[in-house]
């Protein structure tokens, strides 16, 4: 999970592109607006997020990589 002005934005998604071109399933989430430890505070989209990361969690080895 990234946020869009995150600080390290740009080495997250060079990070998923090399993953990409490597075949390595990767679950990544770009949040715009978002900056780093967003998922720290009371926001509707870290709330979001992190129930993202439970289903994640709960789910195993479900993976999507739509976003």
């Amino acid at each position: 999970f990234a946020g869009g002005g995150e600080i390290l934005s740009v080495q997250a998604s060079a990070f998923k592109r090399k993953a990409a071109q490597e075949n390595v399933s990767l679950l990544y989430r770009e949040y715009p607006d978002m900056q780093h430890d967003w998922l720290l505070f009371p926001l509707p989209e870290a709330k979001q997020a992190l129930g993202e990361v439970c289903a994640f969690i709960s789910n195993g080895t479900e993976l999507t990589t739509d976003s």
